[in-house]
């Protein structure tokens, strides 16, 4: 009997083992196949509304064992210099991760002439997987720091199957998110938000959206955009910058790795001018950004980030 059962242990610690393996190498697999970054909230307006820190991919954090990541940002006018490369930053970010990957602090450090001139602390806690959003709570350590990094707080009002609903309560600018495509309609936005024309309307989720815009009179639409995926990859966003029209298409590697964005604008249906954003990859996640346009064949370098990692023992 006794032998009977240690069997049965055996086979059962020898099957919960295989189970873990297989998650693993999935999530491995799945770290191998998809950026790091989230392309719908980096590199946008949604990097300032700290309450839906989804800027990168928890899955691909907890596969990775990253426990914080320092991405310091430099200064335009300065990259003239090696120097000024590797020494002079404009701006640090201190990202912090919890054990499943998600977002845990945030520090925003911003440098005049390699000193620091304010700090932002921000700490994420009761984060909701199905929406995004995170409780947050910030400490601006010296006077201005909001000014040099302009964040948004919101606040949830209300949420149901229909419609989750935030509002930033120092402009009353509210935030309604519509999972469900039925309600995809001028007439069903309407009625389940009442939007004034400062509201924000988005649909799908925070992190991979389909639409966000802004509506008035029901059918007028203002600072829209729209997201365009092919099997879950993002390829384009397109949006208008009155009086010019935006599109930005993302450039991927054979692995499903991003490697950059173009975004590219015209107005009146005719190309004006075009920014080119280089992402280097090591061992499949970014090590660098810069943003560069080409003038006369000559690439000018507008702007540079470096980030490091710090990994799990």
């Amino acid at each position: 009997m006794k032998r009977i059962l240690l069997v049965s242990s055996l086979l059962f610690m020898v099957g919960c083992g295989s189970k873990n393996s297989e998650k693993n190498e999935k999530l491995k697999l799945e770290a191998a196949s998809h950026s790091l970054f989230n392309l719908s909230t980096m590199y946008s307006d949604a990097e300032q509304n700290v309450s839906f820190p989804l800027w990168f991919n928890d899955s691909i954090i907890r596969a990775r064992g990253i426990t914080s990541v320092i991405r310091s940002v430099f200064e335009e006018t300065k990259l003239d210099t090696i120097e000024s490369k590797v020494s002079i930053p404009k701006r640090k970010l201190a990202y912090t991760f919890g054990k499943l990957g998600e977002l845990k602090q945030l520090i925003v450090s911003n440098y005049y002439d390699d000193k620091v001139i304010s700090t932002i602390k921000i700490v994420f806690s009761n984060h909701d997987e199905n929406t995004g959003f995170s409780q947050t709570r910030i400490n601006d350590e010296l006077e201005n720091a909001d000014k040099e990094f302009p964040y948004i707080q919101m606040n949830v009002v209300l949420k149901n199957e229909d419609v989750s609903v935030y509002k930033n309560p120092l402009t009353s600018q509210r935030l309604f998110i519509i999972k469900n495509e039925k309600h995809w309609k001028p007439l069903s936005v309407d009625k389940l938000c009442n939007p004034n024309k400062n509201d924000l309307i988005l649909f799908g989720n925070y992190k991979s959206p389909t639409k966000k815009y802004k509506v008035q009179n029901l059918v007028e639409e203002t600072d829209v955009h729209n997201f365009e995926y092919v099997k879950s990859q993002l390829k384009e966003i397109l949006w208008k910058d009155d009086p010019f029209n935006v599109k930005r298409s993302f450039k991927y590697d054979s692995s499903g790795q991003c490697v950059g964005f173009i975004d590219s604008t015209f107005s009146i249906g005719n190309f004006v001018s075009k920014m080119h954003y280089s992402i280097q990859l090591k061992d499949g996640i970014p090590i660098s950004v810069q943003r560069s346009v080409f003038r006369d064949t000559k690439e000018i370098i507008l702007f540079s980030e470096n980030f490091e990692y710090t990994y799990k023992d």
